[in-house]
């Protein structure tokens, strides 16, 4: 999402258009957050009040495998130290929910100050972890970057072993001491952050079996002596690192969060820092920002940021959080003074704008760089959409622009921001091709040098392969044509050979042609030259049949789909490959809660979500540890075919199709007859056509029976 001061302006400012994007799971994700702080400050404000903060003592009802039951002192590495997680994702946060149940249960803990869910609650907060135990990209406060000082540049992806930190940093911290660094830097008193409130958080524990990094191996190696220093120097180590990352921030911020600005993660944090907002910011206040500590050499000496502004984003994720106190008041002082509005509307804002928008973000950047880049998937996925979306998004952006040219040059009065037209239908309308020759009457500038320049902050067409496209239709050549019953021939161009024309005529307004299926024709005879001159842009080429050279305008962008499991994927030669960006959209069940909001009461839509993403796990054989558990005897039911085989979300959101017509009102739950429905009219033939001539051996055939029963079984 682009984000500058007019967009964060035209949502602060129109509830409305505010409250249409803050439907969903970031939304409510917010809110979690709010209220888990909340519960941490009432829990603060009860054991000064009298209440003894309990400490981490492991009664027999709790372990009883512990050889000191009496008291474990809370220190780092606790409680994974005394094997609670053995390794296990989530397992230490399950632990100590269950821990303070048992000291609700024993009255040595009120539910004054919360209850064990409020514990998990915290802890998944930490971990990245969604209400069910799943871990969001979205959500992680935590980079991978397990040596690094970095969390700036590093990775966020949440799969597999890039999980381990995030998860080990919730579950081998005990939750009483993120209680209490939040205790110590809250209001004034937080102003200077020291580390003894943070020396007992672990970044992480490695596991005894990772090669490398055996920490618990050398524990069980060394002499019962030598296993506090083996401690004290793995410690040591985590924390020159640990200062440097964002979770104490995130924790900082958001106990400030009346007076500073409080995204929702690490994600949120950086897009926000790299927005053109931002940017604005930067540049405008350096002589504010560039004196402020951002790090220190090894001789205590503090470094600046010098002439370079953008370095200002990285600097500021990455700065110690001794420094970052005082940095993000002074930012968020200066961000205050643009918006007059209280800080948690704006945090909300860049949390919906950042994170509901990441794959958009990603594809922008891809197409930008590389000019054509081919997005693909399974069916279902909505690459086409994505396509449309970042069409409609680019439209808003150049007709903002052109709105603060004309302002500057007092052409005409300053028009507010929710004045441009976003809606995504109405900028499609506007800006396609057709619709912009054809518009008032008047023709858009041709090379033959016609009049009118096209009217439009951005130009798209789209056309759908399939395998009897031919050369001709795209590029053009020798077309048949009959009048009065005579049959002619005559030279004509083909529809990206007319959109190039006008694309070469209008240099200044970007022209994205959209291929839908591009792997459905036959590409080589398709694109013919185009494979040159898709790589040498504005490079005049010959082609049969016409006088005048070709070009292919550095102004036009190409936006090619394909599902990745579709069988003619072969012909798409690795010549044509290396010209193109790949972006793979993935299945995001999360998103079938927007399509299906107004439809289906929320607990049987969470229910279904989870349903849906429990049948792709089957059919692809892709477990996290999670599902392997909780999926148990199921998981003999699995195709195994691969990653690759899953299905998309607009299949599972046609079972609105099979919903009673009642007007305005929700279905009360989504039952078994809604299930088979879906499954024998859209799931089952995917499924069938990916496993193919398979179906005719017995076992795949009563798994799919077996996958069948699981689907249509009653959501409880």
């Amino acid at each position: 999402m682009y984000i500058d001061k007019d967009v964060l302006e035209g949502y602060l400012n129109n509830k409305e258009k505010f409250g249409q994007l803050s439907k969903g799971r970031i939304f409510e994700r917010f809110e979690e957050v709010k209220s888990a702080f909340q519960a941490i400050e009432t829990t603060i404000n009860v054991c000064e009040g009298g209440q003894k903060f309990p400490k981490a003592i492991w009664k027999d009802k709790v372990l009883n495998d512990v050889d000191n039951k009496d008291e474990i002192p809370r220190k780092i590495f606790a409680p994974s130290k005394i094997d609670l997680t053995a390794g296990e994702r989530y397992k230490g946060i399950k632990f100590q929910q269950d821990y303070f149940q048992y000291l609700i249960d024993e009255k040595e803990w009120t539910k004054e100050c919360g209850d064990a869910e409020f514990v998990k609650k915290i802890l998944s907060i930490i971990g990245g972890f969604d209400s069910h135990g799943k871990m969001k990209d979205e959500y992680r406060i935590l980079s991978n970057a397990q040596t690094s000082l970095d969390d700036f540049d590093s990775t966020l992806q949440s799969n597999g072993q890039y999980a381990w930190i995030n998860s080990h940093f919730a579950d081998n911290t005990l939750f009483c001491e993120f209680v209490d660094f939040v205790k110590n830097c809250k209001g004034d008193q937080g102003k200077e952050i020291k580390s003894e409130w943070y020396e007992n958080i672990a970044l992480c524990y490695p596991y005894a079996e990772k090669e490398g990094n055996d920490f618990v191996g050398k524990l069980s190696r060394c002499k019962s002596t030598d296993k506090t220093q083996v401690e004290k120097k793995e410690k040591e180590t985590q924390g020159k690192i640990f200062k440097h990352r964002f979770p104490l921030k995130f924790l900082w911020m958001w106990a400030n969060r009346n007076r500073v600005i409080h995204p929702l993660s690490l994600m949120a944090f950086r897009e926000f820092l790299k927005s053109d907002f931002m940017k604005s910011v930067f540049d405008g206040k350096k002589s504010d920002l560039e004196n402020l500590p951002y790090d220190v050499d090894e001789n205590g000496v503090e470094m600046c940021l010098g002439e370079q502004v953008s370095s200002y984003a990285k600097k500021i994720t990455n700065a110690k959080i001794e420094y970052f106190s005082k940095i993000w008041e002074k930012i968020s002082d200066l961000i205050k003074q643009k918006f007059k509005c209280e800080m948690e509307n704006v945090s909300l804002l860049i949390s919906l704008l950042t994170l509901s928008e990441t794959n958009m973000t990603n594809i922008d950047e891809l197409l930008k760089t590389h000019k054509q880049i081919i997005l693909y998937g399974v069916p279902g996925t909505g690459k086409t959409h994505s396509a449309k979306e970042l069409i409609r998004e680019w439209g808003e952006i150049a007709k903002r622009q052109e709105i603060k040219q004309k302002n500057n040059a007092g052409q005409q009065p300053k028009e507010k921001p929710q004045q441009v037209n976003t809606k995504e239908e109405d900028i499609l309308k506007e800006c396609h091709f057709n619709k912009v020759l054809t518009k008032d009457n008047k023709q858009a500038i041709t090379p033959k040098g016609e009049e009118y320049a096209v009217n439009s902050p951005i130009v798209w067409e789209i056309m759908q392969f399939h395998p009897n496209t031919t050369y001709q239709d795209f590029i053009g050549g020798i077309i048949p044509k009959t009048e009065d019953k005579s049959l002619t021939y005559e030279v004509e161009s083909g529809k990206f050979k007319k959109f190039c024309e006008y694309a070469s005529a209008n240099p200044k307004i970007p022209f994205v042609f959209i291929i839908d299926e591009i792997n459905r024709a036959n590409l080589s005879e398709v694109l013919g030259e185009l494979l040159y001159a898709l790589e040498y842009r504005d490079e005049k080429i010959t082609i049969p049949n016409f006088d005048e050279p070709f070009v292919i305008p550095s102004n036009v962008y190409i936006i090619g789909t394909m599902n990745n499991v579709d069988k003619s994927l072969s012909t798409f030669d690795l010549a044509l490959r290396r010209r193109f960006g790949f972006y793979e959209v993935g299945v995001d069940c999360e998103v079938i809660e927007k399509m299906l909001d107004c439809k289906v009461e929320k607990d049987y839509l969470e229910k279904y979500i989870e349903r849906c993403q429990d049948l792709n796990a089957l059919i692809s054989d892709d477990f996290d540890e999670e599902d392997r558990e909780r999926l148990g005897k199921e998981k003999a039911n699995a195709l195994g075919l691969e990653k690759h085989y899953k299905i998309g979300q607009a299949y599972f959101a046609k079972i609105e199709k099979f919903f009673e017509s009642n007007e305005g009102s929700k279905v009360s739950k989504i039952t078994p007859i809604h299930l088979t429905k879906l499954w024998d009219y859209h799931l089952q033939p995917l499924i069938e056509e990916y496993i193919g001539f398979s179906m005719g051996n017995q076992e795949i055939s009563n798994k799919l029976d077996n996958l069948k029963a699981f689907w249509i079984r009653e959501l409880k």
